[in-house]
């Protein structure tokens, strides 16, 4: 079988990594990147645990590291892993949301660890591997691999972009970016992605959290939802059911009802009817 028709096998990387590393080195490794358990460990943490500095731990750790890289210098499947990652984050557009590529990957190579483990597993080579690198999560974005610093700024822009759009319309955005960047509409989404602000609305529309439609954030924003997607007016035990519907808490048909008297876009059409103040 030629190298080019192979897939890496993983667990077997990571157990060359680890060769001949003593227990203590064992078990910081695999706590600080998750290679047994999901789970990430701190170094304080650790060092709790085995009664160690802060700082022991994190040399402990250098030094495992070191050894394992030459563990895998000049392996054949680590470079197989290398190569295949790269080849992947090209053809995703030099910039891919980590669990999306984790999960593609692990069903392509056919895997049998646990998501979030082979997550970890691949992020841990490719740290050995100095490969693509992983961006961790922030506030703001999930965790993402870059192949190409200027990708993920085309990436940062269109996420800007989308934030600041003046109308709260996904087609225009789209429209407005692919004339700006010539990127084809999957890629495009694929590099928005990577925001935690890019998200879908309760009735499978994509845009901005800033979006009244993608994230309402209210009762009374949910209820003005729901009216201008009936396009009709609506009793308001109707409403409140549609209401619940798509929300994470339920709310009593007299807390919506309120809701529709007290607020100005809201206009009574007849006893308990209501419908949007054009």
């Amino acid at each position: 079988m030629s190298i080019a028709s192979k897939t890496p096998n993983i667990e077997e990387l990571v157990g060359l990594a680890l060769s001949g590393r003593d227990d203590r080195s064992l078990d910081v490794l695999n706590r600080r990147y998750g290679l047994k358990k999901p789970a990430i460990s701190t170094l304080e943490d650790i060092g709790s645990d085995l009664g160690l500095t802060r700082e022991r731990v994190r040399q402990i750790e250098n030094k495992a590291l070191e050894t394992a890289r030459k563990e895998l210098k000049d392996n054949e499947e680590a470079g197989l892993f290398v190569k295949l990652v790269h080849e992947y984050l090209t053809g995703a557009g030099n910039v891919r949301r980590d669990d999306f590529l984790a999960n593609d990957l692990k069903s392509s190579w056919g895997n049998e660890e646990k998501n979030e483990v082979f997550r970890n597993r691949i992020r841990f080579l490719s740290k050995l591997l100095n490969g693509p690198a992983v961006v961790y999560e922030t506030s703001d974005s999930h965790a993402y691999w870059r192949n190409d610093p200027s990708a993920e700024k085309v990436a940062f822009k269109l996420i800007n972009k989308l934030h600041s759009h003046r109308k709260q319309d996904f087609d225009s955005f789209l429209s407005s970016a692919q004339n700006q960047f010539n990127l084809t509409e999957p890629l495009i989404i694929n590099y928005l992605s990577i925001s935690k602000g890019f998200m879908v609305g309760p009735y499978g529309d994509l845009g901005s959290s800033n979006w009244l439609h993608i994230n309402p954030r209210t009762v009374r924003d949910r209820t003005y939802l729901v009216l201008f997607r009936a396009g009709r007016p609506m009793h308001f035990g109707e409403i409140a059911e549609a209401v619940n519907s798509i929300g994470k808490t339920s709310r009593s048909a007299a807390t919506v009802h309120n809701e529709l008297i007290r607020d100005k876009r809201f206009v009574l059409v007849k006893r308990g009817v209501y419908t949007i103040n054009a």
